[in-house]
């Protein structure tokens, strides 16, 4: 704020004594520079604009490192840029925030990746199915099926199923129906194997129950 603003309250009868508006409009620059130092503070350590040692500094109260204990891929370096090291600061945040519940599963995922889709299936065997879908990076898919990205409660297995962006969708899926997974009308995962679900069929293309991949 202009300092013309505070001197303007000046009561008229000091308002031409030169020592005294001398004396206050130090007194006001001096709280001023602090509270412009307080903002530039703030705004360094902005999760949305804040870059290298500043990022560091969010990972050490946050408890995560942009040095990840995976190497991702031979030509992909574990050490994370501030585009990913962000991502993971963003995951990790909403993670230290989570009460365990499903519900806030899905809003983090709003959170983090707001473009993408997400279906939590609890097997209530101590282990979820994750299904996402989206446009994501080779890295982004590396964070996620290691674990970095959705929360979990201690002990639970989490299996990922990560559909691109660009795949059919719903996918084929018993007792569902949404936009990722939906019955006997949808598509069949196709993952490894050449060859899909097919009732009575053994081609070279289709197979059954133990070869056949679905969901």
């Amino acid at each position: 704020m202009d300092n013309s603003y505070y001197l303007n309250l000046i009561p008229s009868e000091h308002r031409l004594s030169p020592n005294f508006i001398n004396w206050l409009t130090f007194g006001i620059q001096k709280l001023q520079d602090d509270n412009s130092s307080a903002l530039d503070i703030i705004n360094a350590f902005d999760l949305d604009t804040a870059t290298g040692t500043q990022l560091d500094i969010i990972g050490t109260l946050v408890g995560i490192s942009r040095q990840l204990d995976f190497q991702p891929r031979s030509d992909i370096s574990s050490v994370l840029d501030d585009v990913y090291y962000r991502l993971l600061l963003r995951a990790r945040i909403v993670w230290n925030q989570w009460k365990g519940t499903i519900k806030e599963l899905y809003e983090a995922w709003q959170v983090i990746f707001p473009a993408g889709n997400l279906l939590i299936m609890d097997n209530q065997d101590m282990s979820m199915d994750i299904v996402v879908s989206g446009n994501f990076s080779v890295m982004e898919r590396e964070l996620i099926n290691n674990g970095l990205i959705v929360p979990k409660s201690e002990g639970v297995r989490i299996n990922y199923i990560i559909i691109e962006e660009n795949s059919n969708l719903p996918v084929f899926s018993y007792g569902y129906d949404n936009e990722i997974l939906g019955g006997y009308n949808s598509n069949w995962i196709r993952e490894e194997s050449d060859l899909i679900f097919g009732y009575g069929e053994a081609t070279k293309d289709i197979a059954g129950y133990d070869t056949g991949n679905w969901l």
